[in-house]
């Protein structure tokens, strides 16, 4: 007979898992609902000074989500029964080790919250038009700013282990923060050669985020005193060092004298979070008839600018009645339009090896098509596709990776096979 689960304290439920990393370090946030408060337990492999590192007791919990949160042998063919499978046995995991940590610190909530209130009302379920609305164009976002985003009203806890006994730290929300997502003032000035001010720098108090973008941790953006419409771009809690590897770049693109026809996005400023450092970077949004060269040379359905990359998610309950109608496949460009692309694309990118830049992600997806049918370079992460790497990977973010893959995807481009008249 399975053993009866306990159940959960009253007033008190688990909400999420988040990985954490900061490229030296890594671990996890529970995130929990207690007494309609947001509050997140932090276990990670980098406990503050003077608190155990290797005999941690909380290393069985940081090793158990690891365990679930990893699939280095997911067979390329698994389906979508297997997929779902899958995902419910890592969330069931995760929470079983989420309650395990309730009861460690449920004694730190009560005294920052006070005794358990009566739980509020379930939120109405959304009808099935929202649900459509939301899988197509993601989560409503109205004036979301990046500080509400990335700290909602929360109180972090930190569980650590001192001298073999677990304990529960509550006074370093904002140290946490800072270590999960910003890139330190430091690394600007002493790793990259510039102050902070050489490109305006905005809050996040203050950076509107008005809906998503072209793919994951992208938003359409504004700032105050500016009706310009921008691309912003945050660091990733799970490793930010892609985000500063592309403020890398951008600010060497800053320093040079980059040719007006090698097309790429410039920086426009930093996204900022006090002293700790720099949250994310905002970009030039680039007018796009084609949001990327991918449909238009593989035959697949085009989608508007700002929904590639949009995930339905993997829970039955969320899912909509009927599926839409895909878009019909992109017609094949005429040759004479695709040699032009290739041309301009191959010019930006040696434009960007000629002042120290490499662009990494070559491939037709971070290719833009914009309203006078140029081809721009874009995401300079560095970040490899499968099918879109050098055959040697460790040439991935090289002068000589780049114009390998350069050179297959020029190959895909060209090809004549299914020419259209467009």
């Amino acid at each position: 007979m399975a053993e009866a689960k306990a159940p959960w304290p009253t007033g008190l439920s688990y909400h999420s898992v988040e990985h954490l990393s900061d490229g030296n370090s890594w671990g996890f946030s529970i995130h929990y609902h207690y007494n309609n408060q947001g509050f997140a337990a932090v276990i990670s492999t980098s406990p503050p000074a003077g608190f155990d590192s290797e005999t941690a007791i909380e290393r069985k919990w940081l090793d158990r989500l690891w365990e679930l949160s990893t699939h280095d042998s997911v067979p390329e063919d698994e389906g979508d029964e297997q997929i779902l499978q899958r995902l419910q046995k890592q969330s069931e995991g995760e929470q079983e080790v989420a309650r395990e940590i309730a009861d460690l610190i449920l004694p730190t909530l009560q005294r920052l919250a006070g005794p358990p209130l009566a739980a509020p009302p379930p939120p109405p379920k959304p009808t099935p038009e929202e649900l459509e609305q939301q899988r197509v164009t993601g989560p409503p976002h109205g004036t979301t700013t990046v500080s509400d985003l990335l700290f909602p009203p929360c109180t972090l806890l930190e569980v650590v282990t001192k001298d073999g006994t677990l304990e529960v730290l509550s006074d370093r929300t904002e140290e946490l923060r800072a270590k999960a997502h910003a890139i330190p003032w430091a690394v600007l000035r002493e790793e990259m050669g510039v102050e902070p001010g050489f490109v305006p720098s905005f809050s996040a108090k203050d950076v509107v985020f008005r809906r998503p973008g072209p793919g994951v941790g992208v938003y359409y953006a504004s700032v105050p005193g500016s009706d310009e419409e921008l691309i912003g771009k945050l660091t990733d809690s799970f490793d930010k060092r892609f985000l500063e590897k592309e403020l890398e770049k951008y600010v060497k693109l800053w320093k040079a004298s980059l040719d007006p026809e090698a097309r790429v996005p410039k920086l426009k400023g930093l996204i900022t979070h006090g002293d700790f450092g720099i949250l994310g970077i905002l970009l030039t949004k680039i007018s796009a008839k084609h949001a990327s060269l991918e449909p238009l040379i593989t035959g697949s359905p085009e989608l508007p600018y700002g929904q590639q990359g949009r995930l339905i998610s993997a829970n039955p309950d969320s899912l909509p009645a009927h599926r839409p109608t895909p878009p019909p496949p992109a017609p094949r460009p005429s040759l004479e339009r695709r040699q032009r692309w290739a041309a301009q694309i191959e010019h930006t990118v040696r434009e960007l090896h000629k002042h120290g830049v490499t662009w990494g992600g070559v491939r037709p997806e971070n290719v833009l098509i914009d309203v006078d049918d140029t081809a721009w370079v874009v995401d300079l992460r560095g970040s490899g596709t499968p099918g879109w790497m050098p055959e040697d990977e460790q040439l991935l973010g090289t002068v000589e990776g780049d114009l390998e893959v350069l050179g297959r995807v020029k190959e895909v481009l060209l090809r004549e096979d299914g020419d259209g008249t467009e």
